[in-house]
């Protein structure tokens, strides 16, 4: 396989702050159980690349998940 034949994706999971769901069961059940998901399946899969658009989430996991957050910190800085 050549270089034009390659395919890059990214993993996403779009979390709507409180849509289907309340700000408290956002911040307190599908904010970590995605970020700790996601961390999992890097371990398993290492080229895995993530991508989370809302900046209010990270604020959420770091007040609440510090624990979350520093792996989440360990993953961008392996630029993942």
């Amino acid at each position: 396989m050549n270089k034009k034949d390659e395919i890059w994706l990214i993993g996403n999971a779009h979390i709507d702050l409180s849509w289907l769901w309340t700000k408290e069961e956002t911040i307190h059940e599908i904010c970590p159980n995605t970020f700790n998901s996601v961390l999992k399946l890097m371990e398993k899969y290492p080229s895995l690349v993530y991508a989370q658009s809302a900046a209010q989430i990270y604020v959420w996991v770091e007040e609440h998940y510090p624990e979350i957050y520093e792996k989440i910190r360990e993953k961008v800085n392996e630029g993942k």
